[in-house]
């Protein structure tokens, strides 16, 4: 893992002065007497501000501070502000700010006594090109492989971020700042860092990872976006892994279109994704595409003859185009593969029929799947709903009830709960 001086791709040799400029500016006052809540003695509360070269507020930093026995995390707010409540206020303090492009950078915070202080910090990072040392930021980026390979994230992102300061073009160390903030879940980080080394090496597929991952994370729009540049990149099954689980989140949002377009990449990619064959078959089959189905299960089941999710999808795909002894022969090997499947394979028929309204239909296929498994919980709900809708008002309060007893926290379960009411009304 560790990076050589011979490496040119991210530092070009430059005859420029030997070292990055680092500077941290510190300005403390007490806050006025209006404003300061005087605490017991022995306590002292720190309502700090950030802010960058330009006197602007700085979000997203990233503040530690460290005692004894003691250790308290902020990040900075949209006013660069944090707050933070010490409990002793007669020992020192280690502060730490870390902000991706800026320095990492430590202090010692003591008080004369306890009580509340104002205090303002002025980070201020190199810019894009400046003069560097290549040598300086290799060592400390060769520092911080090391402490990375031992598990010291702390060491670490410190040395990482020494090797950026000194050399604000090195991708590869925004890249992997990226990646610690995002094993300690530090999102906003981890994004930023990503977005640096993005900026500065576009193709870099570990940053491109980083970003997808922690924008998925923090609800923002772009991060499909960055997951289809990856996919271009790097179609390989661990990215095949992140289309899929965005495929089975957008199947479970209703939205089919998106399911499809991600299942179909996925299968593409890893022809070999026995998950990502059965779900892309399912759909298909919800989508009344029969043939596209019977190509996805056939490819499925040469893969693995005994799948339970291929055989059921084939059978119901049988089961539809009205193929009844092809889709008896999937039955029969569905139930030598895998016996606690076959309820599931009835249930889906059921529901697929009642969604589409064909109510008595629908019926004796639920009842097959309560057959095969007496306590499957959507069995029970959807023949409920079935009975309620032709009249058997008995049968679906009973069918609810047993839902509700079997699957309390389901989702649909207070809805049953309202309906056994109004079924216990109508008696």
């Amino acid at each position: 893992m560790f990076v050589s001086t011979t490496r040119h791709h991210a530092i070009a040799p430059r005859a420029l002065p030997g070292r990055a400029l680092l500077l941290l500016a510190l300005s403390l006052a007490l806050l006025p007497a209006s404003a300061t809540l005087v605490e017991a003695a022995d306590k002292a509360t720190v309502v700090g501000k950030v802010l960058d070269s330009d006197g602007k507020p700085l979000a997203g930093v990233s503040v530690t501070i460290r005692g004894p026995e003691f250790e308290h995390t902020a990040t900075t707010n949209k006013k660069g502000s944090f707050k933070a409540r010490v409990p002793d206020a007669s020992v020192p303090y280690e502060i730490h700010f870390d902000r991706e492009g800026y320095p990492v950078f430590s202090q010692t915070l003591t008080f004369p006594k306890g009580g509340s202080y104002g205090m303002e910090w002025k980070l201020t990072a190199p810019p894009l090109g400046s003069p560097t040392d290549s040598a300086v930021a290799l060592a400390s980026f060769n520092a911080g492989a090391k402490a990375h390979e031992k598990g010291d994230l702390d060491l670490a992102l410190r040395e990482y971020g020494a090797a950026v300061g000194a050399d604000p073009e090195f991708a590869e160390a925004h890249a992997v700042l990226a990646n610690i903030h995002l094993a300690r879940e530090d999102h906003e980080q981890a994004s930023l860092a990503a977005e640096r080394a993005l900026a500065l090496q576009p193709d870099n597929i570990s940053a491109l990872r980083s970003r997808y991952l922690a924008d998925l994370e923090l609800g923002r729009e772009g991060a499909s976006a960055t997951l289809d540049r990856l996919a271009e990149l790097d179609p390989t099954p661990r990215t095949a892994v992140l289309l899929y689980n965005e495929g089975v989140a957008a199947r479970g949002a209703g939205d089919r279109e998106r399911a499809l377009a991600r299942y179909e990449l996925v299968t593409r990619i890893d022809p070999t994704f026995v998950g990502a064959l059965g779900a892309l078959a399912g759909l298909q089959l919800a989508l009344k595409d029969y043939d596209a189905a019977l190509r996805s299960t056939q490819r499925l089941l040469e893969l693995d003859a005994a799948d339970a999710r291929g055989l059921s999808v084939r059978y119901n795909t049988f089961i539809a185009l009205g193929r009844n002894d092809e889709a008896q022969e999937m039955l029969e090997a569905l139930q030598q593969a895998a016996p606690d499947a076959v309820a599931e394979a009835y249930f889906e028929r059921g529901a697929a029929l009642f969604d589409d309204d064909l109510i008595d239909q629908a019926i004796p296929a639920l009842e097959q799947a309560l057959e095969a498994d007496p306590d499957h919980p959507r069995g029970h709900y959807t023949l409920g709903l079935c009975y309620m809708n032709r009249g058997r008002n008995e049968e679906a309060r009973r069918h609810l009830e047993r839902f509700v007893e079997l699957a309390p926290d389901d989702p649909d379960a207070d809805a049953a709960r309202q309906l056994i009411e109004v079924l216990a009304g109508s008696e």
